[in-house]
């Protein structure tokens, strides 16, 4: 499932050149030039993430921020500061109103992905996920399939919560491990798709097995 991204830049090539690195790691991109324009999309269909320019015209983007972190339908949002401005002032200025990181102008493709991504990761790490009758709760390590809880290891757990946190995307087994390390979870991409296999075993019971697929030649991805 793509991210859903809102790119707040008043400059249009600015816009399109961060729109077009974030659609290129698998977002799915919306545009505003403005707080006004900003608060119109997300009313329209909400975001995860946001990427967002300190000076735009109209509302300052930093009473902007604050509202979105006080509202309960946004406050979870990803959202990173892109600014040409620099200075430490400045970016103290994006973190104490809410942002979770700051880039400087210009940007490199790869380092924004990566930043956004490390921030949504942290974030659905700790979330539950509830999905096609399949709980899991990171917090609690507990994984229930209807009413029947589920015995996993620590490998297979963390597999299934990070399958489900990726609903309808497809992982590589590259990606999985890169996951699961960062979560000091020893695992070798060779051996990736054994844990599948038990974790499948695991769920068959339910027939929830069939909910994750394999993606021939790239990976797995969790269907419901």
């Amino acid at each position: 499932m793509a991210v859903k991204t809102l790119v707040v830049q008043k400059d249009r090539s600015v816009r399109e050149a961060v729109g077009a690195a974030l659609a290129r790691a698998g977002h799915e991109v919306r545009y505003a030039g403005s707080v006004s324009e900003a608060e119109r999309a997300l009313a329209s269909a909400p975001a995860e993430a946001m990427i967002i320019d300190l000076v735009l015209p109209g509302e300052p983007a930093v009473s902007f921020l604050r509202r979105l972190r006080a509202a309960p339908g946004t406050r979870g949002m990803a959202i990173v500061v892109l600014s040409g401005r620099s200075g430490e002032d400045v970016k103290l200025l994006g973190f104490e109103a809410g942002a979770d990181d700051y880039v400087a102008l210009p940007f490199s493709d790869r380092e924004l992905a990566a930043r956004m991504d490390a921030i949504l990761r942290r974030r659905r790490d700790g979330a539950p996920v509830a999905l096609a009758g399949l709980e899991v709760d990171p917090v609690l390590r507990t994984a229930r399939a209807g009413e029947r809880e589920l015995t996993l290891t620590p490998t297979e757990f963390r597999l299934l919560h990070l399958l489900m946190a990726r609903a309808g995307r497809t992982l590589t087994r590259a990606q999985m491990v890169e996951h699961l390390r960062a979560n000091e979870t020893e695992i070798e991409e060779r051996s990736v798709d054994t844990h599948i296999n038990r974790l499948r075993r695991a769920l068959a019971p339910s027939g929830h097995d069939r909910l994750i697929e394999t993606v021939t030649g790239f990976g797995y991805r969790f269907s419901a």
